[in-house]
């Protein structure tokens, strides 16, 4: 902190731990970020913050209790004009479906908390993306840079192919403006340009090819953009990019 470094997610206690970063937005108003992880992911629960050690800020279950819970700790710290957003850590390694409970989790935080992101990670692979309520959901950003490399395969899901995210809100309300995604391969602790059928395999495994309604696709360089079906002109008099999520 003395470096001018935020952190979120852990801290000396559990308060510290529950404590969001938080950036001043150029237009006003702030740019908050929560940040837990769940049990689910693998996290020791011996690794929680408590009164009397340092830790992480951990969900050990997800259900009705914990919403509440943790709609109280966003709301006492949310003010007006802020964008939120919150970051998980949860689920299994090497995910075929994304389970029901995140899918349910994702959809309290923003109906009941105003969440207006939700990042969501763990899985070594990237998850497909929700806009309920034109508020993005970020199921599993999957990896970025890391030392997975020469570990076994898990087929057809690959750690080293990765993404990074590109989130633009709008000024007024949070809501998602626009989605950019790069592809790329990681090879020897570097970020390389990903081939066309790696590209392929991530808009299969991403859905892509399965635009929410009222959104589309469309090629932007060697990624891809979802922006909605309107009028860009009109849209970017409303928007401006709150910010940048990549998951290292």
């Amino acid at each position: 902190r003395l470096a001018g470094i935020q952190s979120a997610g852990a801290g000396h206690t559990p308060h510290q731990a529950q404590r969001p970063a938080s950036w001043a937005l150029p237009q006003g108003g702030r740019l908050l970020l929560f940040a837990w992880a769940c049990t689910s992911s693998g996290v020791p629960p011996a690794w929680g913050a408590s009164p009397c050690h340092p830790g992480v800020a951990l969900l050990s279950r997800i259900d009705s209790a914990t919403v509440r819970w943790l709609v109280r700790c966003i709301q006492r710290r949310r003010r007006t004009g802020a964008i939120v957003v919150v970051s998980l850590h949860w689920g299994a390694n090497w995910v075929p479906v994304i389970p029901e409970q995140h899918r349910w989790l994702a959809r309290q935080l923003i109906e009941l908390a105003g969440v207006d992101v939700v990042f969501g990670h763990s899985a070594h692979h990237p998850l497909p993306m929700e806009i309920p309520h034109g508020r993005l959901i970020l199921y599993g950003c999957g990896d970025l840079i890391n030392d997975y490399e020469g570990l076994p395969a898990h087929a057809p899901w690959r750690s080293d192919l990765v993404c990074l995210y590109g989130v633009e809100l709008e000024r007024s309300s949070g809501a998602l403006h626009a989605l950019e995604l790069q592809p790329f391969v990681l090879r020897g602790f570097q970020l390389h340009q990903a081939s066309t059928a790696d590209r392929q395999l991530l808009e299969h495994q991403l859905s892509l090819e399965i635009a929410a309604e009222g959104w589309r696709w469309r090629t932007n360089g060697s990624g891809w953009r979802l922006e909605r079906e309107r009028s860009r002109t009109a849209a970017n008099q409303n928007a401006h990019p709150a910010s940048r999520l990549a998951h290292p």
